[in-house]
């Protein structure tokens, strides 16, 4: 994993999300041959959930999720460069009503549909989409830690309920 996987992973959090489903898939393609040939399994052996846990992996799409959370996490506290920093609006300065999120969320500006794919747009949205006892994690590692339990759950339950149908 760690001779192939980091090159896939590098600065993916900023690009993964303006891929087509296309180019997405493929990705996918090339971590479920990685976690074959790590298992020693066959070439057409099922890649799901379960295989990924026993690695301590996420699939493509949650890892990439993962990164943008892990950095939106140090925005949120501060830690990341001045340039990301000033693009990102806190809720609590937009508005002066308390809200729920209004303490950890971030602003969410209307963009047209071309926008809605860039990382700006989906870091903000997963952020948001955190639970709150998740967002006000003090530690960097408990939050890392959190998260990927979190996502962790998430995959399970999407590929519990893509199965449910059959």
């Amino acid at each position: 994993s760690s001779l192939v996987l980091c090159h896939l992973e590098y600065a993916s959090a900023s690009w993964y999300c303006s891929l087509s489903k296309n180019l997405k898939t493929k990705l996918q393609i090339i971590q479920n041959k990685c976690v074959r040939y790590i298992r020693n399994t066959g070439p057409r052996s099922h890649i799901g959930y379960t295989e990924l846990q026993y690695l301590n992996w996420l699939n493509v799409e949650y890892r990439q999720k993962q990164l943008r959370l892990n950095l939106m996490y140090k925005i949120y506290n501060g830690h990341a460069p001045s340039y990301l920093l000033n693009n990102f609006v806190r809720l609590n300065t937009v508005h002066s009503y308390n809200t729920r999120r209004s303490s950890y969320g971030f602003y969410m500006p209307n963009v047209n549909s071309i926008l809605s794919e860039c990382f700006f747009i989906n870091s903000i949205k997963d952020w948001n989409s955190l639970p709150g006892h998740i967002q006000c994690t003090q530690s960097q590692q408990t939050f890392k830690n959190s998260v990927k339990h979190f996502l962790c759950n998430e995959a399970k339950n999407d590929e519990q309920s893509i199965y449910s149908f059959y």
